[in-house]
């Protein structure tokens, strides 16, 4: 790797080469092992025009061993004012994914379950950003609007003889969203909140948009801790998960809306900490709402639904920390 920087430019580039390999041997279930190398170059420019402006390109060129040469460029803007506040960020890449088989309905049932891997396009993948963060007084404040757009998405059907089959979706996968997060900092006092909406959807089998499954359309978070570095520390966590998009259950088609409580603690001896972790203390727990096991097998002769939800209940974990 070299890399240049010319100061009076306010200019810096970088180029670089790399190698990437990766495997999967599997005798046991013949056809879904795989052997990929692949070697890469990428270049990188930044470009400063102005004291508020900021520019970085960069390109990276795969060359695939088994699924051909991939190009995946980004562009990004920043722009701020020295005296202000306020930062602005603007950015666009590409990217792109090899077939594996592991995804979440593969990883549920076992590879034993799934035919071997044939007639496969690799993912490729499409996202925009519109990033804003003001700063003040101990507050942070980050704004995002996002969307990301995923071509020959990889999907799971099922086949007779309880079977699946590895498939590349029939149209794109779109997740447009929002994202707030919230950091303030007063003294020992430390408080976060984030919030983020999407709306992820794919192509059904039969063409249709349909929403992405086990994706919360809107979620939350709202944590703060208080810190004496000679004391100890307590700090308490909220979080909210809404419904989602429910594709292989026996029971409901929408899961349930559930808030999550954790708490923790932790109080100095000297070089000896004694510290707590209070997990779920709502003992928020699926099988609350519906029966885990299934009366009828699923994808791949799975005997169990999805899991949207937390399988165990509160969790408590009391432990000494010493400093040698």
């Amino acid at each position: 790797m070299s890399s240049v920087s010319l100061s009076a430019l306010r200019r810096e580039w970088v180029l670089g080469v790399a190698f990437n390999h990766d495997g999967l041997a599997v005798g046991a279930v013949p056809g879904v092992g795989y052997t990929y190398n692949v070697p890469a170059v990428f270049a990188q420019d930044e470009f400063a025009p102005t004291d508020w402006v900021k520019l970085a390109a960069s390109a990276r060129v795969d060359a695939h061993n088994l699924y051909g040469t991939f190009f995946s460029p980004r562009l990004s803007a920043l722009f701020r004012q020295p005296s202000s506040n306020w930062s602005l960020r603007a950015s666009v890449g590409s990217g792109y994914a090899a077939p594996t088989p592991f995804v979440d309905e593969i990883e549920a049932t076992g590879l034993g379950a799934l035919l071997p891997l044939r007639g496969l396009h690799a993912e490729r993948a499409i996202t925009e950003s519109l990033d804003a963060k003001w700063t003040d007084d101990g507050w942070d404040i980050n704004l995002s609007v996002f969307s990301s757009e995923i071509s020959d998405a990889l999907s799971v059907q099922s086949v007779p003889g309880e079977k699946l089959e590895l498939v590349n979706a029939s149209g794109p996968r779109r997740a447009p969203g929002a994202e707030l997060l919230i950091h303030y900092v007063v003294g020992p006092l430390q408080v976060i909140g984030s919030y983020s909406h999407i709306q992820a959807t794919e192509a059904s089998l039969s063409g249709l948009r349909q929403e992405a499954p086990l994706v919360p359309r809107n979620s939350a978070e709202l944590g703060g801790i208080l810190e004496n570095k000679k004391r100890g520390r307590i700090g308490l966590e909220l979080g909210y998960t809404g419904r989602q998009a429910l594709e292989d259950d026996r029971y409901r088609s929408v899961s349930e809306p559930y808030f999550e409580l954790n708490a923790l603690g932790e109080i100095h001896f000297g070089a000896v900490s004694i510290f707590v972790n209070a997990i779920n203390l709502t003992n928020v727990r699926q099988t609350r709402f519906d029966p885990l096991l299934r009366t009828t097998p699923g994808l791949g002769g799975t005997p169990i639904t999805e899991v949207w939800a937390p399988l165990d209940g509160r969790t408590f974990n009391l432990g000494i920390r010493a400093d040698l």
